[in-house]
């Protein structure tokens, strides 16, 4: 069998390497143009559209190597937050300002920091023979940018794009996972494929219970909500793929019916995001069978929005850390009072994975506590935030308040997160998170009375100050909660065995 060949006109090495890698992968062989002819001057490159741009290269060197399959491609970063910049201008508008990609990936870091961090890769491959252009292929990569660089696999932006449904990077990825997320590598697969892709396998959810008894509606009702189990359909091209894939969710001990064309199956919610990796991995050349995979990730996915940061909480859980400024706190009290002091102990928890540090003036430790002013609660807290953004600018800064003062002048400095033990019981406190960008931690910590049914009760009172807060034009996904289960009291139960 005769290896297809593919000539890719571009003077980048970077983009020829990676290319023919992908080709590689695929069973196909790649060569630069300039093996075959004399270096050329490229058309210049237009504003209106990728397919237009890589149009051009293909058809310029197809003219002067006819009996050649020539393969040009044209790529661009979209941000969700800045619509105007970059896109098919991202090259020209990027690399006359920054030495090295790892700047170039910094600056975009620095851009999105505080803004919504959702981007768009996108690569167009024309495929020219004899002149003219006889294939159009398409390739996307939907996501988030990272907070930092992560992984040292890939090139370009690879550091810090992060698709969505994952916690990592492209370039922490393994090359045939990269494969199968990255933009220009669905772009090179989809070239080989009549009218540029077409679809092999797919999952996709079922939300339609209206064939269902009122039992067992009331049965998938709970199940899909109460303890989040997904109910899905995976789609097959034919019976091998069918066994294959039901071979393959054997192993995640799911409930499946294996039918004509298809595996029907249920699967808890936490465990669908390993069954993807797994599932990427093993068909990494199913570009739609990925695509699916990714959209039912992005249903299900839970952002907290919090200043300068999106987590994504579905995917990784927060490691939140405090730092107690405090004489007085029950468990560290007096022994983060000097800066070194702090420096070190938030060095401890970075060096731990912490992704949030929160910052404690004012104790509100159970069994009573004494209330100190705003201006003495600023004064052992703005040093340690000052300390945060300057040393520590990529951890998320948190601030344990119940006091407008407080808030007012922390928000000033630009913390991104706002922890209030009273649950935000002030008018006041509501508008002024409404016109920032913070994250709020809203908290149940009724200490004065007993409690009959304390689920029951907790989940009243969170509906009624989360309606509160939402009503006051604050977005919910802004907000999470805290039980505050060590500050109420609940009824005393006799250990006596009866």
């Amino acid at each position: 069998m005769t290896t297809q060949s593919f000539v890719i006109a571009t003077h980048n090495p970077a983009k020829q390497r990676e290319i023919s890698q992908i080709l590689e992968f695929y069973g196909a062989r790649g060569i630069a143009y300039d093996q075959l002819t004399t270096r050329q001057e490229f058309p210049a490159e237009g504003k209106r559209s990728y397919e237009e741009n890589a149009t051009k290269k293909a058809q310029f060197i197809s003219r002067l190597l006819p009996d050649q399959n020539v393969i040009a491609d044209d790529s661009g970063l979209e941000l969700k937050a800045f619509p105007q910049k970059f896109g098919i201008e991202t090259a020209r508008q990027l690399t006359p300002h920054f030495a090295t990609k790892s700047d170039m990936n910094d600056g975009i870091i620095q851009l999105v920091n505080g803004h919504d961090r959702h981007f768009v890769m996108k690569t167009v491959i024309a495929l020219a023979r004899n002149g003219q252009v006889v294939q159009i292929a398409h390739g996307e990569l939907s996501g988030t940018i990272a907070t930092a660089q992560h992984g040292n696999e890939g090139s370009g932006f690879d550091r810090i794009l992060i698709p969505n449904g994952l916690d990592h990077t492209l370039a922490e990825m393994d090359f045939a996972s990269w494969v199968a997320y990255c933009h220009r590598s669905r772009a090179v697969k989809n070239s080989f494929r009549p009218n540029g892709g077409n679809i092999e396998m797919k999952i996709v959810e079922n939300t339609n219970i209206a064939n269902l008894s009122p039992l067992a509606s009331a049965i998938y009702d709970k199940l899909a909500h109460n303890q989040q189990m997904l109910f899905l359909t995976w789609e097959c091209e034919d019976d091998e793929l069918t066994n294959q894939v039901a071979h393959f969710l054997n192993h995640f001990d799911a409930a499946i019916a294996h039918l004509k064309g298809k595996v029907e199956f249920m699967l808890p919610l936490t465990a669908f995001h390993l069954m993807a990796h797994r599932a990427t991995s093993k068909w990494p050349t199913d570009e739609e069978l990925c695509r699916s995979l990714a959209k039912i990730a992005a249903n299900h996915t839970v952002y907290w929005r919090a200043g300068r940061f999106d987590f994504n909480v579905s995917a990784k859980p927060i490691i939140y850390g405090i730092m107690n400024i405090t004489p007085d706190s029950f468990y560290d009290g007096g022994r983060y009072n000097t800066p070194e002091a702090m420096r070190e102990h938030i060095r401890q928890m970075v060096a731990a994975g912490a992704d949030v540090i929160e910052v404690n003036g004012q104790t509100t430790k159970p069994g009573g506590y004494k209330e100190v002013s705003p201006e003495e609660e600023l004064a052992r807290i703005v040093p340690g935030i000052k300390m945060l953004q300057k040393e520590f600018p990529n951890v998320a800064i948190a601030v344990d308040t119940y006091k407008l003062p407080v808030m007012e002048k922390v928000l000033a400095m630009g913390v991104d997160i706002i922890n209030d033990v009273r649950a935000f019981d002030d008018q006041r406190k509501l508008l002024l998170l409404k016109n920032s960008r913070a994250g709020l931690v809203t908290m149940h910590s009724s200490r004065d009375r007993e409690y009959g049914n304390l689920t029951v009760e907790m989940k009243h009172f969170f509906e009624h100050n989360l309606a509160k807060i939402s009503e006051a034009g604050i977005n919910l996904d802004r907000v999470i909660i805290d039980e505050g289960i060590g500050y109420l009291r609940l009824p005393m139960v006799s250990r006596t065995m009866q």
